[in-house]
Order: C-alpha cells, then structure tokens, then sequence
C-alpha cells in the first residue's frame, strides 16, 4: 500500500491503522503499509520503483486523498519518464551506490532562507506569527480568510519570481490533474514492468462525509478530487475505487467520529470503517 498521513495513520495507534486492522482477513496475504507523512504520487512511485524490484507485490494499492494534487504540484521530485524505449526511468539526480558520506569532512552548502537562518530562531517571530494567525482565524470569515491568503501567495511566487505551486485558482486546478495524469501513467506503467496490478484508493476529505459533524470549511476546487481521478483513471484504464458514497452513508452511524475534529486524518473509527470496506473490496484485485 502506497500513501501519505493517512495510510500511515497519523493520529491512531499502530494497531488502529486500516492495514492492521485488514490483516487478520487476509491470512494468507502481506499487506506492507509504505504510507510517510507529505508524500504525494511522486514519492510513491520511487517507493514502488525501488522495493517493487525486491518485494514482487501481486497489488500495489495507492491511497489517494484531496491534497495531493497540489503536492504533485508543488514537488518536483522524484522526477520518472519514459525512456526511448518506452520503459520507466527515474532522472532526477540520485546518490549513486559508491557514494561514502564519510570520505570528506567538508560541510556541503546548502541554500538557507533567511527567515529560517534568522528570524525563525527568535521567540519573539513565532509569537507574533502565531498572534497573526489568531487575529486572522478569529476575525475573518473562512472564504474571506481564503481569499486573503491566496492573494498574498501569488504575490509572493511573482516577487520571487516562482511558479505558483497552491491549488487556489481553477488554473492552479487544471495544471495540477495534468501532472497527476503523468503520474499515473507512469505509475501504471511501472506496474506493468513489475508484473503488478494498480489499483487507486480515494478518502475523502472529511468535510465532504459531513459538513455538520466535522464543521471545517474547506475550499471545493481543492477537497473535491472524485470526479476529476475517476475521469483520468477511466482515461489511463486504472482501476478506481471511490469511498466517499459509503463513508458518507456509514458515517451518521458511527457513535465515534470518523476524523479527528477539524483534522483531515482517519480516527480509529474512521480506520476501522476503511478497513471494512475494503475487506470488500481488495479479494477482487487479489484474485
């Protein structure tokens, strides 16, 4: 299984996370969780690039959810393409296998911003940072509050002279699901070399199971991904498994909340939910 937060399940205990709770189900079956905090498709294709050769998986599972469009579009590595003849190739720059961190005591130099070199070690500038996001949270409604930070964004990408890499506008929309097709379609491709089935998982965005029950406002050209993974899979042939219908549908039965209150990650109710779905689900890709 291929994800970020959620699939590693930050929040709940290890034996709270959806792939414990899917073992016992599944006996006769290796269910490896590779999930890391912040990683998007591109990190979860070097995963299956580099332990897909050792490991041989039957199933290669991605945990898909609402922010990772603008991670891919944000992250420009790791970088994969289709070499001339057709097969997978990674060409970002890596550490090659005779690399010996210990052969030079030279400090390497990095590029360091300022505000992390400087001000990030006063006190005083967290204070007041934090200060600011207290006044702005408090008195500015959501979509005002928005609205204002996507403004100051783009401001700052054009004075730096950077592409802008945040989903606020449908542009920002419209570029991000371009270089997510890329990525399946190479992901897919990886798969095939492996001799693996691909299969996309989607969670969605707790705001989208209940606007009562969990109360935070989320921004719709962002949270609703659905629609827009069900089209590019159906487009690559990659298959796609959507679960907002049935969390929506199971949610105002669960006594605990499925999400941590004003969080994007999976509760241990909401584990075991995922994990009942996809007992389901999963023994049509295995077989």
């Amino acid at each position: 299984m291929l994800g970020d937060s959620v699939l590693y399940g930050l929040g709940s205990a290890d034996d709270e996370t959806f792939t414990e709770l899917l073992k016992p189900a599944f006996p006769d079956t290796e269910i490896i969780n590779t999930g890391v905090p912040g990683y998007g498709l591109r990190q979860e294709l070097a995963v299956l690039d580099i332990l897909g050769e050792k490991m041989a998986p039957d199933l290669a599972v991605v945990i898909y959810r609402w922010n990772d469009p603008e991670d891919d579009l944000r992250n420009k590595t790791p970088a994969f393409e289709f070499d001339e003849s057709g097969r997978v190739v990674r060409t970002d720059v890596q550490v090659p296998d005779t690399f010996d961190p210990f052969a030079t005591r030279e400090a390497l130099p990095l590029p360091v911003r300022m505000e992390d070199a400087v001000y990030m070690k006063f006190n005083l500038y967290q204070a007041a940072r934090n200060g600011v996001r207290e006044l702005r949270d408090r008195f500015l409604p959501p979509k005002r509050r928005h609205a204002v930070r996507s403004w100051l964004r783009v401001i700052k990408s054009a004075l730096r002279g950077e592409e802008y890499d945040r989903i606020d506008r449908p542009e920002d929309k419209t570029r991000a699901w371009e270089i997510t097709a890329e990525l399946l379609e190479l992901m897919q491709a990886r798969s095939e070399e492996l001799g693996t089935k691909l299969v996309i998982v989607s969670v969605p965005a707790y705001s989208l199971v209940s606007d009562t029950r969990y109360g935070r406002y989320h921004v719709e050209i962002k949270t609703n991904i659905e629609d827009d993974m069900r089209e590019t899979c159906a487009r690559l042939g990659i298959e796609y498994v959507d679960l907002l219908p049935a969390m929506r549908r199971l949610d105002p039965q669960s006594e605990e909340p499925l999400y941590f209150y004003r969080d994007n990650h999976l509760a241990p109710a909401g584990n075991a939910v995922v994990a009942e779905l996809l007992k389901d689900i999963l023994p049509t890709y295995l077989n």
